[in-house]
């Protein structure tokens, strides 16, 4: 689970691309490439206490790659 106290937007790298991740209040993530918006990301999480990220414009393989990442700067 990520607790994040920190509002402000970072870089991540995903396969050369470098893209900002802004968190927002709600507990999602906007990410934008080059200024503009890709997607938004939401984590949910499971029974399990894994995180599942989601975003409604990529498949869940590209939002858990991103997701990782976004888990990956707050260690």
């Amino acid at each position: 689970m990520i607790v994040n106290f920190n509002m402000e937007p970072f870089e991540i790298n995903l396969v050369g691309e470098n893209l900002t991740v802004t968190p927002i209040e709600n507990g999602s993530y906007v990410i934008t490439k080059a200024g503009r918006e890709v997607t938004v990301l939401v984590p949910e999480i499971t029974d399990g206490a894994l995180t599942i990220w989601k975003s409604k414009d990529m498949s869940i393989d590209q939002a858990m790659q991103i997701g990782e990442l976004i888990e990956e700067h707050y260690l």
